[in-house]
């Protein structure tokens, strides 16, 4: 069995944490009416993990209605912020809090490494109730470049202080296993019906469901040179 003092596991959050793509699919899907553009399930599915600018871009060149890039990122912030600071829970994705607590139990370091805002990042891991599993929390707004890039990753594993072929990433998205890839990091990717159509096949695992994880399958990883990709 790998030295769990010299493994690391990093997560990605929307997706992975908590089922939030789908209120902000619907959020954005609003908004594409809302200036008359016409944007496929399946062009919208592609920007998923990724940065949201190329989205907006987007949505202008289609759209009927004047508007710009930085009015619609700036409504989607308050909508999302709306939902966020609205009472009542918040939903894990299933078998999330069973696999933290079991990698707590293990003294595996844990980060979280999302292109989310910062204060959308306390503000979920503080309502889910998962903030104290993870020594470090980086948003995509410290970083120079975002996913598919490797800044963020890389920048996780520094502050915990771990290699980055000693780290195993959870994510969703076709950009954040690209970026795993890129960081030289073994990855497990989460597909769900809002990332389903992305191509995960590069990660070195693919599942259904947290609950089909467990630690002896990210220890089982870790340390092991990552496959060309």
């Amino acid at each position: 069995m790998a030295d769990t003092q010299q493994c690391a596991v990093i997560f990605d959050m929307d997706g992975v944490l908590i089922d939030s793509e789908p209120v902000y699919m619907t959020i954005e899907r609003q908004l594409f009416d809302s200036v008359g553009a016409r944007i496929s399930k399946t062009e919208h599915q592609r920007y998923v993990g990724a940065p949201v600018t190329g989205l907006w871009r987007l949505v202008v060149e289609r759209a009927s209605r004047p508007c710009t890039a930085e009015q619609l990122h700036e409504q989607s912030r308050k909508l999302i912020r709306s939902w966020l600071d609205a009472p009542g829970p918040l939903e894990p994705m299933p078998g999330a809090r069973e696999l933290l607590k079991q990698l707590a139990v293990a003294h595996i370091p844990l980060a979280v490494a999302s292109l989310s805002s910062p204060r959308n990042i306390e503000t979920i891991l503080r309502r889910l109730g998962f903030r104290q599993f993870f020594a470090e929390v980086v948003s995509g707004h410290e970083v120079a470049a975002a996913k598919p890039a490797p800044d963020i990753l890389l920048e996780a594993a520094r502050r915990l202080g771990v290699p980055a072929e000693r780290c195993v990433v959870i994510e969703d998205s076709y950009s954040g296993v690209t970026a795993a890839g890129s960081a030289g990091m073994r990855c497990i990717a989460l597909s769900n019906a809002d990332t389903g159509a992305q191509g995960l096949q590069a990660a070195d695992r693919v599942i259904d469901s947290l609950t089909n994880l467990t630690v002896n399958d990210l220890l089982g990883l870790c340390g092991t040179a990552a496959a060309p990709r």
